[in-house]
């Protein structure tokens, strides 16, 4: 009886091995007629496919990062989309998009603000500023405008997911020498064409 047991689980094994030898060969004949049997194509592929979720991961963590984050109103304005309601939504090369940023600061900080705000230079030009300039208002003392021009609404857009934490830590030490209880003004403006 033992036996007879023991050679009707052989029979079973070998009816396994014979499914298992049957699916693997039909899994490399579809694997044969593939790019994917070609070494280089596989590193290529599965590499192609590693870097697109990466990338996604990474914009998606960074969006979310900026906008949870930080509790300072200029870095959601910057890192965001504006939450205004736009009447007709540029076109991608429409541009150049003018930002303009209005601070006030008491004369005791004006020398400090204008090292920070000199310091954010090179990193508005590196995401995407074609120009960047601080102006003193002639007529208000203690005004001052930061402004800057983006080529086109693709790159302004673009420009929300380029910024880093060191970046906003320019942007905190730029704001701490505004005004107490006033708010710095912000606005963004697009090219018209006739």
């Amino acid at each position: 009886m033992r036996r007879r047991a023991l050679q009707a689980e052989c029979n079973d094994c070998a009816r396994l091995g014979d499914v298992t030898v049957t699916s693997t060969k039909r899994f490399s004949s579809l694997f044969q007629s593939s790019p994917l049997r070609h070494s280089p194509f596989r590193l290529f592929y599965f590499g192609s496919i590693g870097t697109a979720l990466g990338y996604t991961m990474q914009a998606t963590v960074a969006a979310w990062l900026m906008a949870t984050l930080t509790p300072s109103p200029l870095m959601v304005a910057l890192v965001q989309l504006p939450d205004l309601a736009i009447a007709v939504e540029p076109l991608p090369d429409d541009g150049p998009v003018l930002i303009q940023l209005e601070f006030r600061i008491d004369p005791e900080h004006r020398e400090a603000f204008l090292r920070a705000i000199h310091a954010s230079e090179p990193t508005r030009r590196r995401n995407g500023a074609i120009s960047w300039r601080v102006f003193r208002d002639l007529g208000e003392e203690g005004r001052f405008v930061e402004r800057f021009i983006i080529a086109s609404w693709a790159e302004f857009v673009r420009l929300r997911t380029r910024m880093t934490m060191a970046d906003r830590k320019l942007q905190e030490r730029v704001e701490q020498f505004q005004r107490p209880g006033v708010p710095i003004r912000i606005s963004r403006l697009i090219g018209v064409q006739q």
